[in-house]
């Protein structure tokens, strides 16, 4: 992608995927898992098996 960028007859668009997410959304996501977790740890909520979040990755 670097290289792509430093030729210039290259447009690169930036698409949602490429783009960094903001330090808002890091903790609102966090903040989420956190919770999450703790449900899970209250049992009220089922906890994913390993290999289904490995999968997700």
């Amino acid at each position: 992608m670097e290289l792509l960028q430093n030729l210039k007859f290259v447009r690169v668009k930036q698409t949602i995927e490429d783009k960094e997410p903001t330090k808002k959304e890091i903790l609102a996501d966090l903040a989420e898992s956190i919770q999450e977790m703790k449900l899970i740890r209250a049992g009220k909520l089922k906890a994913k098996p390993i290999q289904q979040l490995l999968d997700e990755l």
